[in-house]
């Protein structure tokens, strides 16, 4: 940059006198052919009125007519309010020698009111006798795909940032959260092997719903650790069809009522029998079986948990899952849907949960077109409501 700063002054602050030799001639023809062939231009101004003198490239990389700029002001009117300041601070402190040159990146207004990016250097070239500045020649360069990169770059690495909190969180479930039901079944196995003639029926009985109580929760985490490990690398399958919403809650949810009447807990849902939406059936039922499960987790025994369906006016459905359980703390709610949050909780009475279920309902409403909100108040419960299409043009 300064090089080429000190070659801008030279040349542009000097200008062309006549009798001036070959090679001052060729240097301003090559400035010339530089500021032809790439976003370049040289700018100069007059420090006690503020006039300024520049390549018409100037003004033709903001896509204005060079005639509209005569002084100063008109360039700073146009750049980004954030950026003004800087910049007018920066020419500030070369013109009263706090800085051997002016230096500024900022971001200026387009004709079509878009911004792009500037690199601005500039020098002073002339002074009175007494030292103060008369002319200031600099130069401007297009820096919009060099920022756009730059920019680029500073998202892939938060992605990376993220991805890797995900994978930590990840193997984090694996190795706490999965212990604690393959280590009952473990448990339980032995009992019953080991004990089981000197267990009462109904301590034998109570064994086998423990049982299998830590098989579901074993399988129920797998399933999510698997769909969300296949999310992850790409592998999902996405079959969008018209479906029958009732008969698919239904189905998804018959694997949910043992673990239902263990709690005493009433599942009941509202919804019309010929119902039909467009989204791909597998998601949406491990959408609902997250849902309702963490639903029946959550609320104490003798609770109910409800599913209705709504129909919105813009060609989606609503399908609402109200459970009479705890309810979520406020400070929690913000962060349900995200993996780097903390928020697993026990359920009523000692439920595993991992949070990652929410985060597959999460991208599973969005694949089909849908979005996911949740309403609670402690001590009263939890709403959550997702969308979805009944129509292929709905989700366009």
């Amino acid at each position: 940059m300064s090089e080429i700063l000190q070659s801008v002054t030279q040349i542009v602050g000097r200008g062309l006198e006549p009798g001036d030799d070959e090679e001052a001639r060729d240097n301003l023809k090559r400035l010339e052919l530089a500021v032809d062939t790439v976003n370049l231009a040289w700018w100069s101004m007059d420090v006690p009125t503020g006039n300024v003198l520049f390549h018409k490239r100037k003004a033709e990389m903001l896509g204005y007519n060079p005639a509209d700029f005569t002084h100063y002001t008109h360039f700073t009117q146009i750049l980004h309010p954030d950026d003004y300041e800087k910049s007018m601070q920066a020419m500030r402190d070369h013109i009263y020698n706090n800085s051997p040159t002016y230096e500024c990146l900022y971001r200026i207004r387009k004709s079509d009111g878009s911004y792009t990016w500037f690199s601005d250097a500039g020098a002073i070239v002339k002074r009175t006798e007494d030292g103060k500045p008369l002319k200031i020649v600099g130069f401007v360069i297009d820096v919009s795909k060099l920022k756009q990169a730059e920019l680029e770059i500073v998202r892939k690495n938060e992605e990376l940032i993220k991805i890797n909190a995900e994978k930590d969180k990840f193997f984090s479930i694996i190795a706490h959260d999965l212990r604690n039901p393959l280590w009952a079944l473990m448990q339980y196995s032995e009992f019953l092997i080991e004990d089981s003639e000197n267990m009462s029926a109904d301590e034998r009985d109570q064994m086998l719903k423990s049982l299998s109580e830590s098989a579901s929760n074993a399988h129920k985490l797998l399933e999510n650790l698997l769909e969300w490990s296949r999310m992850q690398r790409g592998y999902t399958t996405f079959e969008p069809a018209a479906l029958n919403i009732h008969d698919s809650v239904a189905e998804a949810i018959k694997i949910l009522r043992d673990s239902a009447a263990l709690k005493n807990i009433r599942i009941n849902f509202y919804i019309d029998s010929d119902q039909e939406v467009y989204a791909d059936k597998n998601m949406i039922q491990l959408v609902i079986r997250n849902l309702v499960s963490n639903a029946i987790k959550f609320t104490p025994a003798g609770g109910t948990v409800e599913i209705s369906v709504s129909v919105a006016h813009n060609g989606f459905v609503l399908l609402s899952v109200k459970d009479t359980g705890i309810g979520i703390p406020p400070a929690m709610l913000k962060n349900l849907f995200s993996l780097t949050s903390d928020a697993k909780r026990p359920g009523t009475e000692g439920e595993n949960s991992t949070g990652l279920g929410l985060i597959l309902c999460k991208e599973y409403v969005e694949k089909n077109g849908g979005t996911i909100s949740v309403e609670s108040e402690e001590g009263k419960g939890s709403v959550f409501s997702f969308s979805v299409p009944v129509s292929p043009t709905a989700s366009e």
